[in-house]
């Protein structure tokens, strides 16, 4: 019997599929994998009688909704009810995480439910499925052979230790260069190191990259008991007090970290540890981070982190002399990471030196891992600059640099919007909407389902600035959902007020995490909404 030969595009047939099928199966298991890893802790575990008359208002979602302490939506909300309807009436729970996305803030629901048993549950998410590429795809992208190419070029290069996996659109053409701040080798201090201290270090920090920081702090007596704190665990003693909102107890910890190590950087760890916690918007943590960042500057002047967040902490200050001296110094030094190079930009451009802010962009565009935000700065600095002929040869550069991003199409409509074409013309690219990816649309879904099958009252807000017709459209099927529009108080907001005074940064591109007055806005217009339908009682 004749044995048959497959033919060459039946074994390069066999060979794709076979490829495709180890991908997904690669990029299931890391993601089920970050699902169980990632998945948001709450911040405290209410304990209400089963009988009581206080409702619970659970207010999930991204950093939009986490951001900003007191001065998040969910802390205003509760101010809000409080003052027109009493103490006690009202409890609003704060879920926001920064690190969260709809699918695992859907997975984490039923929990929620029965850990907090909410009356209503508020949610606004979106936003962060747009950063992982895989959750904005569907089987069928991965038939698309440059994407497939991407991804599977990228999994093996992460295997191997050689990318970052939080580079999403990375800059992988042109001139690409890589700098590293050079910075000596520490000379480390001689500390306790015992088999049951080390053990105990161990777990101190898988705790902390758990965020369990009731275990953390539970270690920490622990590893107290063992012997002499080591540097680290007062660190970790710092993070724990912190936490717990008491800032003057954690800067006592992390002085006493500092000052075993004596370096660049333990003082400028802790200090960008005291901006990340709350992005710089509160005046106790920031001055903690300024307080820092300034004693790192003493072991290392020219040190790129230490002058790039306290320029970041100028600019919340409205100081832009000092931002300018910060910045310049990194950027000087060698620093080109997107983030400064736009703060800096903006820096000369309030100035009115608008040649220096287009110097500045332009020396960022071939930087590894500048992926698209100092290109979509520049092109926005063209429009701004009404120089449309260089803004649409440039756009066609960075349309062909990253083809199908969703900003790209943004930043189109802004330049035929500033041109004046047709609305037609600039309804072709539209704003990018964050419920459109499939991952956000199958969530929202998922989880109005679980709240209508609790009979819990879901109320979707959109976030600022964006239309909330389409979700409407996409949940019509439930009657009891309750909307929350958020565009044109917002829009008629930014006629009245600058942008700086509603947002405090520019996480959305067009919006971003509100500050005091936009968090205001939000909470008194959920409130609105819940009177109008009747659901909270008319004043």
């Amino acid at each position: 019997m004749q044995k048959k030969t497959r033919t060459f595009l039946q074994n390069s047939a066999i060979l794709l599929f076979s490829a495709i099928f180890i991908e997904i199966l690669i990029n299931g298991a890391v993601y089920s994998y970050n699902q169980v890893e990632q998945a948001p802790t709450t911040s405290k575990k209410i304990v209400l009688p089963a009988d009581s008359e206080t409702k619970i208002i659970l207010c999930v979602g991204e950093s939009t909704t986490a951001a900003g302490a007191e001065n998040s939506y969910p802390s205003k909300l509760q101010n809000k009810l409080d003052q027109y309807y009493g103490p006690n009436k009202y409890f609003v729970i704060n879920d926001g995480s920064a690190e969260t996305n709809s699918a695992l803030i859907t997975q984490d629901m039923k929990r929620k439910i029965q850990e907090y048993r909410p009356d209503f549950v508020i949610t606004m998410m979106g936003i962060n499925d747009f950063w992982a590429l895989k959750t904005s795809m569907t089987f069928w992208d991965f038939f698309n052979p440059s994407i497939f190419y991407k991804l599977l070029k990228k999994k093996i290069r992460v295997a191997l230790g050689a990318d970052n996996e939080n580079k999403l659109w990375e800059n992988i053409s042109g001139n690409v260069q890589e700098r590293i701040e050079p910075i000596p080798k520490p000379v480390l201090p001689v500390e306790p190191r015992s088999a049951k201290f080390i053990e105990l270090l161990s777990l101190a920090r898988k705790a902390l990259y758990d965020k369990n920081f009731k275990e953390l702090e539970e270690i920490l007596t622990k590893i107290s008991k063992v012997g002499a704190f080591n540097s680290e665990a007062y660190f970790l003693k710092g993070i724990v007090e912190l936490e717990k909102g008491n800032v003057p107890k954690s800067i006592e910890y992390f002085q006493r970290y500092v000052d075993i190590h004596k370096t660049y950087q333990a003082a400028n760890r802790v200090g960008v540890t005291y901006f990340i916690k709350d992005s710089g918007t509160e005046s106790a943590t920031r001055d903690a981070a300024k307080h820092f960042l300034n004693i790192a500057l003493t072991y290392r002047p020219t040190g790129w982190s230490a002058n790039k967040y306290l320029g970041f902490i100028s600019v919340l200050e409205k100081d832009n002399e000092s931002a300018l001296r910060f910045f310049s110094t990194a950027y000087e030094n060698g620093l080109r990471e997107f983030d400064m190079l736009i703060a800096l930009g903006l820096v000369y451009r309030e100035k009115g030196d608008f040649k220096k802010e287009e110097e500045i962009l332009t020396s960022g565009l071939h930087e590894k891992g500048q992926v698209i935000w100092t290109w979509i700065s520049l092109l926005k600095f063209y429009i701004i600059q009404e120089r449309f002929e260089e803004a649409e040869e440039f756009y066609a550069l960075v349309d062909k640099k990253f083809p199908g991003h969703p900003r790209v199409s943004e930043i189109k409509a802004e330049l035929l919007k500033a041109q004046g074409k047709s609305s037609e013309q600039v309804e072709e690219h539209n704003l990018i909407n964050f419920y459109d990816f499939p991952s956000a649309k199958v969530n929202y879904l998922k989880t109005a389902d679980i709240l209508k099958q609790n009979k819990i009252k879901h109320v979707v807000m959109q976030y600022p600035l964006r239309p909330i017709d389409p979700l409407k459209t996409l949940l019509a099927d439930y009657k009891e959902v309750v909307f929350v529009d958020n565009e044109k108080i917002f829009r008629d907001a930014l006629t009245k007020h600058q942008y700086e005074e509603v947002f405090i940064d520019r996480f959305g591109w067009d919006f971003g995490r509100t500050s005091s007055l936009g968090s205001e806005m939000i909470s008194e217009n959920i409130i609105k909404t819940l009177q109008s339908e009747k659901l909270l009682p008319s004043l």
